[in-house]
């Protein structure tokens, strides 16, 4: 072979990332190195930006950078449709060398905990890249107790500053707390509804309080203005004392008992209004811009069987299981139809280490504990092999107005200091959680006032906050 004299090099061959960060939070530039700046100041030296231009340049070496661009919404109808399911508001280019992978991967995942979204391929499917997303929660029962529109404003202004990025609003819980301006339903009347509503939440805890439409369209607002998610959680088919109120023939009766708090699975009519009403709030939900919903499915009966495994064993030793395996798709299915993703707590989930149970894996679990003496719950790892996104919603974080007249804090816990989002109930380590929640319940819902509830909890949540991060 002929040598031409010309030397040569081996220089390496630089390799360049390209990929997006997307999110429905309404944000530019300065929310995003504002949360860089608190959350990793020790690359603070490093960070340029021109907020007029919405551009960041991080330094990488040198000669390098990371650099960051807000850009316009895509157009292409295909594209259209993705930003429109996942409810995009903002895009931002991220040009780099591969080099700078590590350091990239740190900054987007301070930024996804803080301002949710995700980063994903510049590919026509948008698949997520690099940064797992996480979400911290915020969960407030609000079906036992009544909450004024001024309280949750002032807890979703609290979970900005403190970087919580979903709340949580169980509405309907044993209560039922929000009345759209159509309630009818079940061949009832709107107004017969909503006077059995009243009077059923009357009947749970002497006061009939609810939050009407134009409330809760309020609180939407408040939420968007700070980027805050709302997910709605209407509780079934157990927690539905007050929506059972509708029709108390729906109620699940065993053993001559009456649950108050339960359907009758075995009712075809039944499991129809009860569909029938999570259709008609989740397409409320979906209409104001809400993504996820929750419909519980935790503590089936347990006003009738209150020890071992509640309803569930009980639902076994009856040969009909099945019965919530279907009501749990179908409900799903609801859910999905009204473009929502479907959440539910990890109780009923391949219960007693039930592999057999063909479960829609679309469904989020909430995990919040691992059962006890004769209440079997399924593994973290059982249900996450099966696809299902996991969220640890470890039950020894939980703010309680307790029956005992207490009042449980997670800052009062033995193992505070230790509490991890990757520790789930149970001592069980999942390194890949979703997200975590802290959550507030009422179960003694006399116990404080909501004024006092909403300071104590604002404190406890920013007690917690650090403890729900992932890094």
């Amino acid at each position: 072979m002929k040598k031409t004299g010309k030397k040569g090099t081996n220089r390496p061959v630089k390799r360049y990332l390209d990929c997006y960060y997307m999110t429905d939070a309404e944000i530019g530039v300065r929310e995003m190195v504002d949360t860089c700046q608190k959350k990793l100041p020790q690359l603070k030296e490093q960070i340029e930006f021109w907020e007029a231009a919405e551009v960041i340049e991080l330094t990488a070496g040198e000669k390098d950078s990371v650099d960051i661009e807000k850009i316009e919404l895509f157009e292409e109808e295909a594209d259209q449709k993705f930003l429109q399911s996942n409810g995009i508001k903002a895009i931002f280019t991220i040009h780099s060398e591969e080099a700078n992978l590590d350091l990239v991967k740190q900054v987007f995942t301070a930024i996804v905990e803080t301002c949710g979204g995700f980063v994903c391929s510049d590919t026509p499917d948008f698949l997520p890249y690099l940064v797992r997303p996480y979400t911290k929660i915020l969960h407030l029962d609000a079906g036992r107790k009544y909450f004024a529109p001024e309280y949750l404003k002032q807890m979703i202004a609290a979970m900005r500053e403190t970087g919580y990025r979903e709340f949580q609003i169980a509405f309907g819980n044993d209560g039922l707390r929000l009345l759209q301006d159509d309630m009818t339903i079940d061949g009832k009347s709107s107004e017969e509804v909503k006077a059995a509503v009243k009077a059923g939440n009357v009947e749970f805890n002497g006061d009939p309080s609810c939050l009407i439409q134009e409330e809760m369209d309020e609180i939407f607002a408040c939420a968007a203005q700070v980027g805050i998610e709302i997910v709605p959680l209407l509780n079934m088919p157990g927690h539905m004392d007050t929506s059972l109120n509708i029709n108390p023939a729906y109620r699940w009766h065993s053993d001559g008992k009456i649950s108050r708090n339960s359907l009758d699975l075995a009712d075809e009519k039944a499991v129809s209004f009860a569909l029938e009403l999570l259709e008609k709030y989740a397409s409320y939900f979906a209409s104001r811009g809400s993504r996820k919903f929750c419909f519980g499915v935790d503590e089936y009966a347990n006003d009738i069987y209150n020890l071992g495994g509640l309803g569930f064993n009980r639902l076994l030793e009856e040969n009909r299981y099945g019965q919530l395996v279907a009501f749990i798709n179908r409900a799903a299915a609801v859910i999905k139809k009204a473009g929502l993703i479907p959440r539910a707590f990890n109780d009923g989930f391949y219960y007693n280490e039930d592999t057999s149970m063909v479960l829609d894996t679309d469904i989020e679990v909430c995990y919040w504990g691992k059962g006890w003496c004769g209440f079997n719950c399924a593994a973290v790892d059982t249900i996450a092999a099966k696809g299902h996104p996991m969220i640890n919603c470890n039950g020894a974080w939980y703010y309680v107005l307790k029956h005992e007249n207490e009042v449980q804090k997670p800052v009062n816990h033995p193992e505070f200091e230790s509490f991890h989002p990757t520790i789930f109930p149970g001592n069980q380590a999942f390194e890949n959680p979703a997200g975590a929640v802290f959550c507030i319940w009422c179960d003694n819902s006399v116990l404080r006032t909501s004024a006092e509830v909403t300071a104590d909890m604002i404190e406890q949540m920013k007690l917690m906050a650090p403890k729900l991060e992932l890094q």
